[in-house]
């Protein structure tokens, strides 16, 4: 699912054990902390500056550092990301230059007004932004409790994980990257799955290249100028990412401790492997701290030595541009990232979890209700226990605690089921299966209906229910999320419609799927903000952009253009010669057997259409109800070796004066119901035999089914209609007989959020399939 936009806001410290991760506020490239309201949560390093040079060569802009500070007051300028060898060849290469090549850490000779230095450089050509380097406080841990049993441990009940490990433990083959203050990775309910990087052993040489030496258990990233604790390990980043402080290890334990081993805690993901990266450290006050430029390595090091999950139990009220680049480049990589919400009881938003790319939770107790601490809005993902939370802690002992901090972990630990369930599954697909399962809590949760996210997660539905949700806030979101569902890692071309009405984009389909696609859609006029943003992520090749421009105004297609993509418009002077030019852009026409003629008056008849007639390699035409367009009786004559036509649809959609004309050229046969919902199920039958996968619908209306086609498409699956609040009789028939139900493959995916199919509907598809 997209996650609405996100506000800032601010942190207070206030549970037992608590991160923070203070990243620094940005307006237009500038800092700016006008809307952050300054706690104790975290410091500005007053003598670094984290820039971002427009160019790759540092040497060619120092020059605009110096007219800042002039070069004896620059003690150096070194690149915070090492380069993977080989990345290169596995990313597109604008996200390795994003972070490679491009972002400095400007250590300063003495202390100075780092905010104001930034400011200015902000405004220089050859710099794309600065911004001071925080480094981010800890409320130090006090365990209260280390000799328990199994039943401390209730939020495993309440998100029926032991259900669920009847069905799925947990592969050891499934990553989590826990970034905080280190694990202490030889705790005996740890030490078995504590990842290890078999590429690299301890032999003082870098076997893998990566540019770490002996990183066999992980990192430490930490290399504070900043004094320490006495004892701490703080000075120099090493290949020990032991924790000397606690709180990485809780949150390791929740995820994947050992289980029925006899001793300990039960971690929420048998068998899954912890990788051990430590980013923050006790300062010389006792407080732990992470600084920005050295969490933003240890997710970059996470994405690239392969987490499927990263685990980020830290956040503050304030936005780095840096780290965004390295969450959107962690994304890119096949990383799910999951971000602990906050413990100010505030609805302002926190960062990474509010970040579009990061899966943000928030905290309940034992009740399902809030708990008392945790932030809460309408940008919040999923919810989890995070109240009175028993785990492993450092020095090999075991504590509670509360805090977003535990909540993170747990949604972690199912994501790692649902991956392990379905190794092949991308990040939007595992995050849209954690949304789509959640049990919905707003009925204990009075005043805060809607601001906790899906709801809070269940292992259970996680692991056996066959629905996926792909939902946005609007039509542009939806189309967002079922791109990110195709393509979480770029497509060769995109495909653009008009959002605001149908003909064009569900013509569109086929094109979509035959340039390898997804296909967008924007308003008239102008180019969403959200879905220019999603063209960006794809990097595609070229645009093809759908009809003509009383379909898309030129202003789109500059707009695109702009930005720097290719473009190619498919047009004609109505929706029926548009159709055709799309068709003519497929299929070359001596190889035309078969055609599909549908209304193009109504949407409901071409969206059920649209995968049958790729799957049969013919050609999708549009029809007005009482006679065929002259445009479309030219191209059936232009078939060589045209022999049937398909007409989906009744009588009142398609006419019999239509059909008559339509024999002339060739053998023509009508497939239709009683209804929409019928007529869909009728399509299915005869194109597919018992899929695996289905994508249902809204019948009555066509905002969130516009791009739907191609997802059926490449899923080889059949497009379904549903009403709103009550899966129609035809369609229970349909699923129970037809649908083969496999649980490693099988998704039933639902197009709109419960606005535009309740969940009523979902829970009585889950009730025939399971």
């Amino acid at each position: 699912m997209q996650k609405p936009s996100k506000k800032p806001g601010r942190y207070l410290l206030n549970a037992v054990i608590i991160v923070i991760f203070i990243l620094s506020a940005v307006s237009v490239y500038q800092f700016s902390s006008s809307k952050i309201k300054k706690d104790d949560s975290y410091e500005v390093i007053e003598d670094e500056l984290i820039v971002k040079f427009k160019s790759g060569r540092p040497s060619d802009n120092l020059s605009s550092i110096y007219k800042v500070k002039g070069p004896r007051e620059i003690v150096r300028v070194e690149k915070i990301f090492k380069k993977k060898i080989g990345i290169e060849e596995e990313l597109d290469n604008s996200y390795e230059e994003k972070l490679s090549s491009k972002i400095y850490k400007i250590k300063l000779s003495s202390k100075d007004n780092v905010k104001k230095i930034s400011t200015r450089l902000s405004r220089d050509p050859n710099i794309e932004y600065a911004e001071p380097n925080f480094r981010m406080k800890v409320a130090k841990v006090t365990p209260n409790d280390t000799y328990y049993s199994l039943g401390y441990q209730w939020p495993l009940d309440t998100i029926k994980a032991l259900d669920a490990w009847d069905i799925e433990k947990g592969s050891g083959s499934i990553v989590i990257a826990v970034i905080d203050t280190g694990i202490d990775w030889d705790h005996p309910d740890l030490d078995g799955h504590i990842w290890v990087n078999t590429a690299d052993p301890i032999n003082g040489v870098d076997d893998d290249l990566n540019g770490y030496i002996d990183d066999y258990r992980g990192w430490d990233f930490v290399d504070t100028t900043q004094p320490v604790y006495p004892g701490e390990d703080g000075t120099i980043e090493d290949n020990n990412p032991m924790d000397f402080f606690g709180h990485g290890t809780f949150c390791a334990g929740i995820i994947a401790a050992e289980t029925n081993n006899s001793q300990g805690i039960a971690g929420t993901s048998w068998n899954s492997q912890i990788m051990s990266i430590r980013a923050g450290y006790t300062g010389a006050d006792g407080q732990a701290y992470l600084e920005n430029d050295d969490s933003a390595r240890a997710v970059s090091y996470a994405a690239e030595l392969g987490a499927d999950i990263i685990n980020m139990s830290w956040g503050s009220p304030v936005y780095s541009i840096m780290l965004e680049d390295v969450m959107n480049y962690a994304e890119n990589l096949g990383s799910l990232l999951i971000a602990a919400s906050g413990n100010s009881n505030t609805s302002q938003v926190f960062y990474p979890a509010g970040f579009s790319s990061v899966m943000s939770v928030s905290a309940t107790d034992q009740y399902d209700s809030k708990a008392s601490f945790s932030n809460y809005g309408s940008w919040i993902t999923v919810s989890a226990p995070g109240k009175d939370i028993c785990s492993t802690n450092f020095n090999n002992s075991y504590g509670i605690g509360d805090g977003t901090s535990f909540a993170a972990p747990y949604a972690c630990g199912v994501a790692a089921l649902i991956k392990s369930q379905n190794p092949s599954w991308t990040p939007n697909e595992i995050w849209a299966k954690l949304v789509s399962s959640a049990d919905n809590i707003d009925s204990v949760n009075w005043g805060y209906a809607g601001l906790l996210g899906a709801g809070r997660v269940n292992a259970l539905n996680a692991v056996t229910r066959a629905t996926l949700r792909l939902w946005g806030a609007d039509r542009y979101d939806t189309a967002i999320d079922i791109s990110k569902e195709m393509y979480s890692s770029g497509s060769t071309n995109v495909v653009l419609a008009r959002g605001d009405n149908f003909p064009d984009a569900l013509a569109g389909a086929g094109l979509a799927d035959s340039q390898n696609a997804p296909l967008l859609i924007t308003p008239k006029t102008s180019l969403d903000y959200d879905i220019e943003n999603e063209i960006q992520r794809l990097n595609p090749s070229k645009v093809y952009i759908l009809g003509g421009e009383g379909a898309l105004s030129a202003t789109v297609k500059s707009r695109v253009e702009n930005i720097g993509f290719y473009t190619e418009r498919v047009w004609g002077q109505t929706r029926f010669e548009t159709c055709i030019e799309i068709m003519e852009k497929i299929y070359n026409k001596n190889s035309v057997t078969k055609v599909f003629i549908v209304t193009g008056m109504d949407f409901a008849d071409a969206l059920i259409s649209t995968p049958a007639a790729y799957k049969e390699s013919a050609p999708m035409l549009l029809s007005t109800s009482s006679s065929l367009p002259t445009s479309v009786k030219t191209y059936l004559s232009s078939l060589p070796n045209l022999n049937t036509i398909y007409i989906i649809g009744g009588y009142s959609a398609i006419s019999s004066n239509v059909e008559n004309e339509l024999k002339a050229y060739g053998s023509v046969g009508r497939i239709y119901g009683i209804n929409s919902y019928d007529t869909s199920t009728q399509v299915a039958q005869t194109f597919f035999s018992n899929p695996e996968k289905l994508v249902i619908a809204r019948a009555d209306d066509y905002p969130d089914a516009l791009c739907g086609g191609p997802l059926a498409i490449k899923n080889d699956a059949p497009a379904l209609l549903t009403s709103k609040n009550n899966l129609p009789t035809e369609l229970q028939n349909y699923i129970s007989s037809n649908f083969s139900f496999n649980p490693a493959s099988s998704v039933i995916y639902i197009l709109g959020g419960t606005g535009a199919i309740s969940e009523n509907v979902v829970n009585e598809i889950d009730d025939i399939v399971l």
